[in-house]
């Protein structure tokens, strides 16, 4: 089976498991460690073996670290990640936002504001690549424009402070 990098099925998991925070009654932490024990697999990069299987290849000792920080950088700043997304919907309610979107917009958003080791065009590929895999024919899209509002707006708040 060709698998993606550990980065990249980290960050499905790590959608897979933000998708469900809204649900949650419990701890993040808490609720990782469940979500384990349910076996959560990654999408297969090749679709054809992906189309043609039905188990997968378990999680990965370090994909689970990477899940692991992409999640708490969410978790730790989820206000300030979902106030950056609500301040780039161009005339939309953010409860009009599905859950998918949500996860996806978070993770991106987490990994552009607070991990400068992956470059902004990864990033956005990144998203792009989950939102078309787990949103509908529209998301993949909708995420991008999202983000790039977000980029533009950060970059906005950048050159003002470096103006004042």
């Amino acid at each position: 089976m060709l698998r993606f990098k550990p980065q990249q099925c980290a960050r499905q998991l790590a959608v897979q498991f933000l998708f469900g925070i809204p649900h949650l009654d419990t701890d993040w932490a808490e609720a990782l460690e469940e979500f384990w024990d349910m076996n959560p697999s990654a999408m297969s990069a090749d679709e054809e073996e992906q189309e043609a299987s039905s188990s997968e290849e378990p999680v990965l000792e370090d994909e689970k670290g990477y899940v692991k920080k992409y999640v708490r950088g969410v978790m730790e700043h989820l206000e300030d990640l979902d106030e950056a997304v609500v301040a780039a919907l161009d005339n939309w309610a953010p409860e009009r936002v599905g859950l998918m979107e949500w996860a996806v917009l978070r993770l991106a958003c987490s990994e552009l504001f607070y991990n400068e080791d992956v470059p902004t065009r990864v990033v956005l590929s990144e998203a792009m690549r989950l939102a078309d895999l787990y949103g509908d024919d529209h998301s993949a899209r909708f995420v991008n424009g999202v983000l790039n509002r977000v980029i533009e707006n950060r970059q906005e708040k950048d050159e003002e402070k470096d103006n004042a």
